[in-house]
């Protein structure tokens, strides 16, 4: 999964972005408003300190969108790096750089679909499908070039994404925000933890381990630090623990069982039903036999009692 950073209050730190591109180190790119024009660049070789310099050394100004990519659709390749410029025209679409260009799109997350959106829409309008490259991202940029924008909107996607132009950045989907940056996802924000009285995990802002959040003992009201207790108590900490690991592993060893009996219950259904089915196809055989027997035997007895001379006339005359 990519991570898109909106920053329109904040500039970048370094070591932010350095935790977004070691979770995602297929690519990075940027976009930014400078002399009321709309620039991007983009590449498998940005990083994270090339993208800080670049803004230094320009002077670029707030606001600046930021994209670190793991590939999940498409190759690697410079041109699947995002944003892309959101157009018909295939050369426009594999550009890596642009200045005074009218419309970027971000993406974070997969578009399963694309394909096939972008095989139907192109046979509706009598377009070729762009050159180069694909992917999900690239693939709805092309054809938010002909449905619009708001075409983000009706697809069945859990995704996010951002389209900017000079003059405004939209949002789709679900963001989170922190320390007043847009995030399409918090992946890369390192979280602590610490275990409470009931053994669930809840979330924890503290660094180091003497700084944990006292455990609460269960025979006691009150919070008792780690560091502090007894070794009985930390032997009873981890019988406690063993014990929660032990019924874990009976509750997996259960349904490990029940599914294998679930598989031979399906297969002696599977066998019970084509015995079945033998049975009645061999049922239908035999009553069909027996029919038969039985007319031929009728035939048989007619043509004894007759006093029909079958020489010059067939019993079959008489409707049989």
């Amino acid at each position: 999964m990519c991570v898109i950073a909106i920053y329109e209050d904040n500039y970048p730190k370094l070591k932010d972005l350095q935790d977004m591109e070691n979770l995602n180190n297929d690519g990075a790119g940027f976009s930014y408003i400078k002399n009321n024009k709309l620039y991007f660049e983009k590449s498998m070789n940005l990083t994270a300190k090339m993208i800080i310099d670049k803004i230094k050394i320009n002077k670029i100004k707030l606001p600046i969108i930021i994209h670190f990519r793991i590939k999940s659709s498409g190759i690697l390749s410079d041109s699947l790096c995002h944003p892309f410029i959101i157009s018909k025209n295939s050369k426009t679409l594999n550009k890596l750089k642009g200045n005074n260009v009218k419309s970027i799109l971000y993406h974070n997350g997969t578009y399963r679909e694309w394909q096939e959106d972008l095989k139907q829409i192109c046979i509706l309008n009598k377009i070729k499908i762009p050159n180069g490259d694909l992917s999900d991202s690239k693939a709805l940029s092309f054809i938010c070039s002909i449905m619009g924008d708001n075409y983000l909107n009706v697809i069945d996607t859990e995704s996010r994404f951002i389209i900017q132009t000079k003059d405004k950045i939209l949002k789709f989907g679900k963001w989170s925000e922190i320390d007043k940056v847009s995030l399409s996802n918090e992946n890369h924000i390192k979280k602590d933890y610490s275990f409470n009285n009931d053994w669930n995990f809840e979330k924890s802002k503290t660094k180091k381990i003497d700084e944990l959040p006292n455990y609460k003992d269960l025979n006691k009201t009150n919070f008792q630090s780690v560091k502090d207790m007894t070794n009985k108590e930390k032997e009873d900490l981890n019988h406690d623990k063993i014990k929660q690991y032990n019924k874990v592993n009976e509750s997996i060893e259960n349904l490990e069982n029940n599914l294998e009996l679930y598989h031979k219950n399906i297969k002696q259904l599977r066998e019970d039903k084509k015995k079945n089915l033998i049975d009645k196809t061999q049922k239908r055989i035999m009553d069909k036999m027996g029919l038969k027997l039985t007319l031929e035997q009728e035939i048989e007895d007619l043509y004894q009692n007759s006093d029909i001379i079958t020489d010059d006339y067939s019993i079959y005359n008489y409707g049989y």
